[in-house]
């Protein structure tokens, strides 16, 4: 049931009314927490790691947010089941302007065939106004090895437009593709270990039209790296909001 509050303004001004507000304003407030869709399983071949699942929270926290996650180290050791150490950290912290981590798990060789229980849970400034759905709780599907195979990538420009690009990848084996979008002069591009750091942090965006550099130096700026994982198929991905 939503709570509402009445807010009432005045004004006051020595001379003359030059002004009008609003005296009266309703501010709804609601207990309804904001989702966090998390998957209920996730495969994980032995001595290889789980597709990375992206985390965004729609709406950011005012301050800060952290997920953790755990399970049964008397069952399953630290050194055969651990975070991604390229994807993901041991915690998951979110901020008013970092809103996406990137959550996946690796596991030894000598993990067992089985399913593992990872139970996630939410910290915080306002931890209260988020919740998972549908649970807490990812199971893990440790399944057999999968054979290594050389990777192969190749991109086509499938449709071009003033405020977007449609661009096919296509690879052979199953695994998680880095790509970086640059527009300007004198920009650096990053390595494959710096855009696994910087997208690791949640760092996607480096440069962008509307930031205070481009309004600075009057001159046009994008830079913006991003991960996604792929089975090995086609995918076109659209990059948008681009400068015209």
């Amino acid at each position: 049931m939503p709570v509402v509050y009445f807010y009432q303004g005045t004004k006051q001004e020595e001379v003359n009314t030059h002004y009008q507000i609003t005296l009266n304003m309703n501010i709804k407030v609601t207990n309804t927490p904001v989702t966090i869709t998390l998957p209920t399983s996730l495969d994980l071949p032995q001595g290889g790691c789980t597709e990375p699942f992206l985390i965004k929270l729609t709406n950011p926290p005012f301050s800060d947010i952290a997920i953790t996650y755990t399970f049964d180290n008397s069952v399953y050791s630290e050194v055969d089941l651990y975070p991604n150490p390229i994807t993901s950290s041991a915690q998951l912290d979110f901020t008013p302007t970092s809103d996406n981590r990137t959550f996946s798990f690796c596991s030894s060789s000598a993990l067992p065939l089985g399913s593992v229980p990872l139970t996630l849970s939410i910290s915080g400034t306002n931890y209260q106004s988020y919740t998972f759905s549908p649970s807490n709780v990812v199971t893990l599907n440790v399944v057999n090895t999968i054979p290594n195979v050389a990777p192969v990538l190749s991109l086509h420009l499938n449709n071009q437009q003033k405020s977007f690009l449609d661009v096919n990848f296509t690879n052979n084996v199953n695994g998680i593709i880095f790509y970086e979008m640059v527009l300007g002069s004198g920009v650096t591009t990053n390595t494959l270990p710096n855009m696994q750091v910087l997208t690791k942090a949640g760092s996607w965006i480096l440069a962008s039209p509307a930031d205070q550099y481009t309004k600075l130096y009057n001159t046009d700026r994008d830079q913006r790296i991003a991960q996604f994982f792929q089975t090995a198929s086609t995918t076109t991905i659209r990059i948008d909001n681009l400068h015209p």
